[in-house]
């Protein structure tokens, strides 16, 4: 689940100790809405292809006119193959988030990661003292835009977000920094590529060897 994805996090606002759980969601009723778009999209793109396959039923002889005409079914494989992508490809991503959550574990030494999805789940953990800091970082969208408390590692997929709101306190930002204790750096630390890391040098036997 990206960082984008969460739309719920539970308990909204910093806790007093550590260890803490924030329970993460994505917006179902959002995803439905999607999915119905995304149906709708389907039907209008593939209704041509079902307008010939009910032409070809009633008409059997244009369906053999077709078939003697290869550069014609090509076309119109090409073009079915295609219209097929554009539809299964975001009906795909809107499925797998409408049942998708996370549960975020903070404690004094560790980040626990456990997310369910319709195929299963994945579990992850990540020493808090490899995380650079925790971030304020301000996301526009269509909608609007919203506040977000992150918890930053320079792999991207590892960042995780701590808590979203219309409006965070500067207040807020402090308490998650004591309870981590982290600074707190600026949001374009998400943003920077990963740190190049050069590749261990080869064994002189195993160069030998080849």
């Amino acid at each position: 689940m990206t960082i984008a994805a969460v739309d719920s996090i539970t308990p909204a606002g910093p806790a007093a100790v550590l260890p803490v759980t924030l329970a993460q969601t994505t917006c179902r009723s959002r995803n439905v809405f999607k999915m119905i778009f995304a149906i709708s999209a389907a039907l209008v793109l593939l209704s041509p292809f079902g307008l010939l396959a009910s032409v070809a039923a009633a008409d059997p002889a244009a369906f053999v006119n077709t078939a003697q005409r290869p550069s014609v079914a090509i076309q119109l494989s090409v073009a079915l193959l295609v219209s097929l992508a554009f539809v299964a490809v975001p009906m795909r991503h809107v499925f797998t988030r409408t049942a998708r959550e996370r549960a975020v574990t903070l404690s004094p030494s560790m980040v626990s990661v456990v997310e369910l999805n319709r195929t299963g789940s994945v579990e992850w953990r990540e020493p808090l003292a490899n995380y650079t800091g925790v971030a304020h970082n301000i996301r526009t969208s269509l909608s609007g835009a919203r506040h977000e408390v992150i918890l930053v590692h320079a792999v991207r997929s590892k960042s995780v977000i701590l808590q979203i709101a219309d409006r965070i306190a500067q207040s807020h930002i402090d308490s998650w920094c004591s309870l981590t204790g982290l600074p707190e750096i600026h949001a374009k630390a998400l943003h920077q590529p990963r740190p190049f890391r050069p590749r261990a040098p080869v064994a002189a036997d195993r160069l030998q060897a080849a």
